[in-house]
């Protein structure tokens, strides 16, 4: 249903409308619209990992206004459905020809996002999997435990990261919750996370994940190949 299309009218803030043919990408990647004959401007893309949330009915102050200035009618509540993205910060209202289409966009909607969310969580644990691997690798005597000087080696050589001393000193005793001058798996995973929350690092990272000019340095994540390619060039940032 979704990716043949049905004709939805949305509406904006000021009481205009335009109706088009909305539709599902053959992806699922996103939803977009008919280009219409009488409008050059290409149809605008909204993809679905940016969609927070859908909302059914008028529950939306553009929806409240439109009522109250008589543009849409009260009636009209059980076809309506609003699409908020970019972090609740844009919004778009639709109202559907029936019920039952409706319906169909907005289940159809949120069972994506539902399959976005779930392939973002599987990939935190493969990224966390992988960061496992190396712990695992480096610990050669099988004590489920890394020293300071095995972790300092695993990312000198396996990672092609070189931190100036007294920077891993700091990072290490901040993990470090026995104070043994060891660390367990579950700690070793607090130091990675650690090394690229480094205030220098951060602005290469930026540099290497999509849209990273856009993330904070509290937010900002990597798939494994920005990852690969991020490493890299710490060595350079941490040799100068």
């Amino acid at each position: 249903m979704l990716k043949s299309g049905a004709v939805l009218v949305k509406y904006k803030s000021n009481g205009k409308k335009f109706s088009r043919r909305f539709f599902l990408d053959e992806y699922e990647d996103f939803i977009s619209y008919e280009r219409s004959s009488k409008i050059f401007h290409k149809p605008h893309i909204y993809y679905i990992k940016d969609i927070d949330e859908i909302r059914t009915g008028f529950h939306a102050q553009t929806f409240d206004r439109l009522i109250k200035r008589g543009i849409i009618k009260q009636n009209n509540q059980n076809c309506a459905f609003s699409i908020l993205y970019d972090n609740h910060r844009k919004e778009e209202h639709f109202i559907a020809s029936d019920m039952n289409t409706r319906n169909l966009w907005v289940k159809g909607l949120q069972y994506l996002m539902n399959q976005y969310a779930q392939k973002g969580q599987y990939q935190l644990i493969r990224e966390e999997n992988w960061i496992l691997e190396l712990f695992h690798s480096a610990d050669k005597n099988h004590s489920n435990t890394l020293s300071k000087h095995e972790c300092r080696h695993l990312f000198a050589n396996s990672l092609n990261v070189k931190i100036p001393d007294h920077i891993f000193e700091d990072m290490f005793n901040k993990v470090d919750k026995t104070d043994k001058g060891i660390l367990t798996s579950v700690e070793f995973v607090d130091l990675f996370n650690l090394l690229i929350r480094r205030k220098d690092l951060y602005e290469i990272m930026k540099k290497h994940v999509k849209n990273g000019y856009k993330q904070t340095m509290e937010n900002i994540y990597m798939n494994r190949n920005e990852l690969f390619e991020f490493l890299q060039q710490t060595q350079n940032q941490n040799a100068s």
